[in-house]
């Protein structure tokens, strides 16, 4: 549903969309934040009745943080937790997959 709205110059006219409503929610799993039974904003996300997109971004502070960047075991943990998250995700009522990128 569109509303077409007139600005004060006549010769240009736009239209403006109202109130439609999202195709899917996109929950952005974040470090502190990789649990499903406790995390309010996911449980949110999965009972909303919307088709359901879980992310994780890799922000390259992470890697900056470090004075020479993480250890290997810190990489190790993050990429098993991000393992275990996503085989979780696959599983019903979710059946979906966990989108990973690096960006800020």
């Amino acid at each position: 549903h569109v509303e077409s709205h007139l600005s004060t110059n006549r010769s240009m006219a736009f239209a403006v969309p109202t109130r439609i409503p999202p195709a899917a929610i996109v929950h952005w799993f974040r470090m502190d934040s990789l649990r499903l039974h406790d995390n309010p904003a996911f449980n949110y996300a999965i009972t909303s009745g919307l088709k359901f997109k879980a992310i994780f971004i890799v922000d390259p502070w992470f890697n900056a943080s470090y004075n020479n960047g993480p250890s290997v075991n810190v990489w190790r943990f993050l990429l098993e937790s991000l393992h275990d998250l996503d085989s979780r995700l696959q599983k019903r009522p979710y059946q979906t997959r966990l989108n990973v990128f690096v960006g800020q």
